[in-house]
C-alpha cells in the first residue's frame, strides 16, 4: 500500500509565516503556502481508528485499511492572556 495523507486543510500553509510575515506585510499569502507533497491526499478527517482490524473510518463514511499509521494532529494557536486595555485618553476628558 502506498502512503496517503488525510487532511482537513484546503491548501496547507506555513502558520508561522502567517503571523510573522504575512500579517506584517513582508510576504503575500501565496508565499506562505506549503509545496505539494509527493503523495496523494484525501480531504476528510478520521472519525475512528480500529487498531486490531487496522482500519480507519472517515467522517464521510469511507473506510480505509492501513499497514502502518502515523497520527500527526497538528497544533492550535494559544491566545495571549492580557488584561483589557484602559480606555483611550482624550484631551477633553
Amino acid at each position: 500500500m502506498s502512503a496517503i495523507i488525510i487532511e482537513t486543510e484546503v491548501a496547507p500553509y506555513n502558520r508561522t509565516l502567517i503571523n510573522k510575515a504575512v500579517a506584517t506585510g513582508l510576504l503575500d499569502a501565496y508565499q506562505a503556502h506549503l509545496p505539494a507533497l509527493p503523495v496523494p491526499s484525501i480531504r476528510d478527517s478520521v472519525h475512528a481508528v480500529d487498531p486490531l482490524e487496522q482500519t480507519l473510518r472517515l467522517r464521510s463514511g469511507a473506510r480505509l485499511d492501513y499497514d502502518a499509521l502515523i497520527v500527526a494532529t497538528g497544533s492550535a494557536p494559544h491566545s495571549l492572556r492580557t488584561p483589557p486595555a484602559p480606555p483611550p485618553w482624550t484631551a477633553d476628558g
